[in-house]
């Protein structure tokens, strides 16, 4: 018979797990010996809880598979909840399994009364439930943690309490019954009578899908639908790259849009988003839309509650909704003829909607606009952008493309700086047949860059684009903003190319844009271990977002 860990780590692999992220401790250590020698799933070791946390949560997002992390009790649960919060926000599926010190009765066991900590209490108040799997029925209740994980799409902790963990634990007789995917909830027929007529008067009309649009494969009946209105088309950040190459398509929506893409979605006279959250991001705090009717469809009724009051709320599937609309539109013989939308014009924002700029590179410094125009063209069309918070941000999502939904990872759910490296170092192993490049801030990189070992050692074919700018740019331009002297965000930096193959990395320093031909070949041939480009940013270039 089985032990506790032996059951858990069979039942982990059973359900398809072939990676796992963590930090070994006295809590983890039977398990992922189980998982790495009896079932052969890959370890690999993070220097940092949060970092570990963060790779699985970028592994995830760019495999679209369950995220399993590992950390132990105490120490190790705390330094891994910046990560986990990041997860919960975003609605990662992930597994975090912890050493559980809510009941010591092991005295013998080194510092088990000082790690002693209410871990699911703190958890509860996050809002991700824990699970203790009891040595009876261990399989059946890693099996159901695993199904709340992926069917509601959101973090769930795993306890491992240290007196089960050599206890007998039968795998149970028979396989579980896998639960059944409901059915996709259909719209109300009036619900769709009342948004097609709302949609047949607009003049300006928008089509704007997110993430539940991608996940419902809503794609071609929103693109039908785009069509038969005449309207625009644009997604939320994590849906950017649905609608790419189609002629309607002006890209995200919000305040990383090109002036000339927020000029035009703010002449919208309705807008029918779909499986979008219509979040500060992607209306820009409410800067968009005000003027227009809106149409929200999601299948989770909840999803309405903090989106203000739209004019009309369906409840339903992406994909049916759209196609129900569709159906409903065609019926009736609603033409594009009647869009205002310049046909010309919409191509053109679609094309070249990016803003015009003026470079400032030069004298030991590049313009980051300039910057990410350059690596758009250097880096393959098969890519992952995995992208932290900073003031630099702004330009890489402006400025980069992406052609299809999954290549951008914008890392700032929780708004926590440095997060970012671990979830790249997730998405190269998850992904190592797309490009994936980490773009992070000088401060990030400083905050994470133990996280860098875990690159060098597996040798990741990870390019790190230090967006440099001597300091915390965020807060020098809210120092600014506020009248005050930027000079406390500023500081020396060192040679960060030097630092980082001090740690086995490749690197350069870029400090001109001719620098870039020095690494050019490398990253087109494809890497074969990480690369670090330190890029020295001139700081008189504003994204212009503080205090909008």
């Amino acid at each position: 018979m089985m032990n506790y860990s032996q059951a858990l780590a069979h039942t982990l692999a059973a359900r398809g797990a072939r990676d796992a992220f963590g930090l070994m401790g006295s809590g983890n250590l039977r398990l992922i010996n189980h998982l790495l020698h009896d079932h052969g799933v890959a370890f690999h070791s993070s220097r940092h809880e949060a970092g570990a946390v963060a790779a699985a949560d970028g592994y995830a997002r760019s495999t679209d598979r369950l995220g399993v992390a590992l950390v132990t009790q105490g120490p190790g649960f705390t330094n891994a909840l910046t990560s986990l919060v990041t997860a919960r926000r975003a609605g990662t599926p992930l597994l975090l399994f912890m050493g559980d010190s809510s009941r010591v009765r092991q005295p013998r066991q080194p510092f088990a009364r000082v790690q002693a900590l209410p871990q699911s209490t703190v958890l509860a108040a996050l809002d991700v439930p824990t699970v203790r799997p009891r040595p009876g029925t261990a399989a059946a209740d890693l099996d159901r943690a695993i199904d709340t994980a992926i069917e509601q799409s959101m973090p769930v902790a795993v306890a491992l309490p240290a007196e089960y963990e050599s206890a007998p634990s039968p795998l149970p007789q028979q396989a579980p019954v896998r639960p059944r995917h409901d059915m996709p909830v259909a719209p109300e027929p009036d619900q769709i009578e009342a948004a097609a007529r709302v949609l047949r008067a607009a003049r300006r009309p928008v089509v704007l899908a997110g993430l539940g649009a991608v996940r419902a494969q809503a794609k071609e009946a929103l693109q039908g639908v785009a069509e038969q209105l005449g309207a625009l088309l644009c997604t939320s950040l994590r849906a950017a790259g649905l609608f790419a190459g189609h002629p309607h398509d002006v890209g995200i929506s919000g305040g990383f849009a090109p002036r000339a893409v927020h000029a035009a979605l703010a002449q919208a006279d309705c807008v029918l988003a779909v499986g979008a959250s219509l979040n500060e991001f992607t209306s820009d705090k409410g800067a968009l839309f005000a003027e227009a009717e809106i149409i929200h469809c999601d299948a989770d009724p909840t999803a309405f509650a903090d989106q203000g009051p739209p004019a009309l709320r369906i409840t339903g599937d992406a994909r049916c909704t759209a196609a129900a609309l569709l159906e409903r539109l065609r019926a009736d013989g609603t033409s594009s003829s009647t869009s205002e939308h310049d046909p010309v014009v919409q191509h053109s924002l679609g094309v070249e909607g990016g803003d015009e700029f003026d470079d400032t590179s030069g004298a030991g410094v590049v313009d980051p606009r300039a910057l990410c125009v350059e690596l758009d063209a250097l880096l393959p069309r098969e890519r992952t952008l995995v992208v932290d918070g900073g003031h630099f941000s702004h330009f890489v999502v402006r400025h980069l493309s992406v052609s299809a939904p999954g290549q951008l990872h914008y890392m700032l759910d929780f708004g926590a700086v440095g997060g970012a490296m671990g979830a790249a170092i997730g998405a190269a192993i998850g992904r190592p047949d797309s490009a994936t490049t980490l773009f992070i801030g000088d401060g990030g990189f400083f905050m994470t860059l133990g996280d860098l070992d875990l690159a060098v050692r597996e040798r990741l074919p990870l390019l790190v684009v230090v967006m440099n700018d001597r300091g915390y740019g965020a807060e020098t331009e809210l120092l600014r903003h506020a009248g005050f002297d930027p000079q406390p965000a500023m500081f020396e930096t060192p040679d960060l190319s030097a630092v980082a193959a001090s740690l086995g990395c490749e690197a350069a320093s870029i400090t001109a844009l001719e620098d870039l031909a020095k690494v050019a070949d490398g990253v087109r041939a494809g890497l074969d271990g990480p690369l670090v480009l330190d890029c020295r940013l001139s700081r008189d270039v504003s994204s212009g977002l503080i205090g909008r």
